[in-house]
């Protein structure tokens, strides 16, 4: 059973949300709106909450924001599935770029979507700043914004549900300039920081650790794999048509076109 909210407005910015813990998401949400401008209406938010757990949210606190939007559906696998509901979410969001959170973080920066509007001008992957509760000194590159436009290049987001690894290591590989061929995909953004908590006591990290070895060595497979290889040159594919489009759009000959058409 699937039931999903919806409105229609374009974004910069979708950011995405798998949730099991209704605190947790209150704090989330609250922090994405106390901390953003009011002013630049360039944001969505859409969160997955499994349809067994509904009656434990308060979603008609949320009623009045035309920017919040849930997707209600089974638990499927749990944490297998994860990758399953972030792509549903990516597909049903309206925007350039996709910001992956989870309910258990915060967002700490003032005016954070003036920011990402400044900086979110090219086709690439950022990662924000991490700042662990009970690791501070120790970030990790968790939390990806990425062009949604990834999800029509590969026709799925990632093999598997540590989407964040995933992108990293495909963008530190893609942005290498010892490789052949190589380009500018990968930006950390030391001005946006997220508060994290690394061993959150719930349902979810339980889930997620007795499968935790399992996925690592899945990770490790599919960074060598072809799947690995088959997604960097689709995206090379990709930008170089991109690139191509972009240059015969703004040449001199069209310029000139324009200027007699005008």
């Amino acid at each position: 059973m699937e039931h999903i909210i919806r409105n229609h407005y374009n974004y910069l910015i979708s950011v995405i949300i798998p949730s099991k813990r209704p605190d947790g998401l209150n704090g989330l949400i609250n922090s994405l709106l106390t901390h953003s401008n009011p002013l630049i209406n360039n944001f969505e938010i859409i969160v997955k909450i499994d349809f067994e757990e509904l009656n434990q949210y308060n979603l008609t606190q949320y009623s009045n924001l035309d920017n919040i939007n849930f997707i209600i559906s089974t638990k499927k696998q749990g944490y297998v599935s994860l990758i399953n509901f972030e792509e549903d979410m990516v597909k049903l969001s309206n925007s350039q770029y996709c910001f992956l959170l989870t309910d258990d973080t915060q967002i700490t920066t003032p005016n954070w979507n003036s920011i990402l509007q400044e900086q979110l001008t090219e086709f690439k992957v950022y990662f924000p700043l991490i700042e662990w509760e009970d690791d501070p000194i120790n970030p990790q590159f968790c939390f990806p914004i990425f062009p949604k436009k990834l999800l029509d290049i590969w026709g799925y987001l990632a093999p598997h549900s540590l989407v964040d690894h995933w992108l990293h290591e495909l963008a530190k590989r893609i942005s290498n300039p010892n490789m052949p061929w190589n380009e500018s995909f990968l930006q950390y953004l030391d001005n946006i920081k997220v508060q994290g908590r690394k061993n959150p006591s719930h349902e979810t990290s339980v889930d997620k650790s007795s499968i935790s070895s399992q996925l690592y060595q899945t990770c490790i497979y599919h960074t060598e794999s072809p799947e690995f290889f088959h997604c960097i040159n689709l995206l090379k594919e990709y930008l170089v048509k991109k690139r191509y489009d972009d240059i015969h759009k703004h040449n001199i000959i069209n310029e000139y076109k324009n200027s007699l058409e005008s």
